[in-house]
């Protein structure tokens, strides 16, 4: 199994090195010409390796969300990036702004980054959490809004 992973990152590796290069905060160097960023805060910890922080796209004002993982772990996050990309312009699902690959400075690992839309207000599970002064749950008016724009996205 880690045989078969380093051959399909060897052969990535390969594939890609054709690709522009460019800087990013904890790459040193972008191998797939995506955008470029740097962190501002780490978020959390993902499911299957991978890091969630938020971050500045390098010369642009704006926040984006970057998750990032190993590329012989990422394959999850790719399958969500692909998904994602499914749903692009629809205006009730966050933006996509793209993915890269490039090489860790520490290590030299090949990292998979997905850009994406930065909501301000945070997730639908903290706001559930935080609403009513703490004590959790959702006035239905709210629920009926968030589950009717869930659906318009799903449409």
């Amino acid at each position: 199994m880690e045989e078969r992973r380093r051959i399909k990152a060897v052969k990535l590796m390969d594939d890609l090195m054709a690709e522009e290069f460019c800087v990013t905060s904890c790459c040193s160097r972008n191998i797939h010409g995506g955008k470029t960023w740097e962190e501002v805060k780490h978020i959390a910890h993902g499911a299957r390796n991978t890091t969630i922080s938020l971050a500045k796209q390098v010369g642009l004002p704006q926040l984006v969300v970057v998750k990032y993982a190993a590329v012989d772990d990422s394959d999850t996050l790719q399958r969500q990036s692909e998904v994602h990309a499914k749903f692009q312009g629809c205006p009730y699902i966050l933006r996509c702004y793209g993915d890269e690959y490039c090489t860790a400075k520490d290590n030299g690992r090949i990292i998979y980054n997905v850009l994406f839309e930065h909501a301000s207000g945070g997730n639908l599970a903290d706001l559930i959490k935080t609403s009513r002064g703490g004590a959790g749950g959702l006035p239905e008016s709210d629920v009926k809004s968030f589950t009717k724009s869930i659906l318009l996205g799903l449409d």
